[in-house]
C-alpha cells in the first residue's frame, strides 16, 4: 500500500468514525504480553493472537455486562487499533461505555477482565474520552504501525 493509498484509509476511517454516535467514548490503551508460557514452551505474540485475544476479552466484557443491565442483542461500539513497530505491543481503543454502568466501575471491569486474558498485561489505562476528535486523531497516527491496513482490527470494529 502506497503513502498516499495510507493516508487515503486514515482520512476515510476518522470521517467514518467521526460520523458515527458514540454516547460514552472511553479511550483505552491494553498493553500486551509478548512471550507467554504453554505447557512446554514458551509462545511469541502474533498479530492474530492479539486480535483474538481482545475478540474474547471483548465477549467476556459483554458477557459480564449483563449483570448491570446490558442488552445481549446490543453492540458495544469499538474501533481497535493495533501498534508494534518501536513499541512494546498494544492496542488503542475507542470504545463506547453502556449508560447502565458508572465510568470508574467500567475502568475496574475492563482492567480486572483484560488482565484474566491469556496476552493482557498488567497494565491498561482507561480514561472517559473527553475529546473524541483528538483521540482518533492519536490512534490513528501513522507512526508505530507495520501495517497501517492491518493494524485496524477490522473483525472488531463495530
Amino acid at each position: 500500500m502506497s503513502k498516499h493509498d495510507t493516508i487515503e484509509l486514515r482520512e476515510a476511517l476518522l470521517e467514518f468514525c467521526r460520523s458515527k454516535n458514540w454516547n460514552n467514548p472511553q479511550a483505552v490503551t491494553l498493553t500486551l504480553r509478548t512471550w507467554r508460557p504453554t505447557d512446554t514452551v514458551w509462545v511469541k505474540l502474533t498479530e492474530y493472537e492479539a486480535l483474538q485475544n481482545l475478540r474474547h476479552f471483548l465477549n467476556v466484557v459483554h458477557k459480564k455486562l449483563a449483570a448491570y443491565g446490558f442488552r445481549k442483542k446490543d453492540d458495544l461500539q469499538c474501533l481497535p487499533i493495533f501498534e508494534d513497530d518501536r513499541v512494546r505491543p498494544h492496542l488503542h481503543l475507542m470504545l463506547d461505555r453502556p449508560q447502565c454502568i458508572e465510568a470508574a466501575e467500567y475502568a475496574d471491569l475492563l482492567e480486572y477482565e483484560w488482565s484474566r486474558t491469556h496476552w493482557g498485561h498488567e497494565r491498561a489505562d482507561i480514561k472517559p474520552c473527553d475529546d473524541e476528535d483528538g483521540w482518533l486523531d492519536y490512534i490513528s497516527k501513522l507512526r508505530t504501525k507495520s501495517d497501517y491496513a492491518a493494524a485496524i482490527d477490522w473483525t472488531n470494529f463495530t
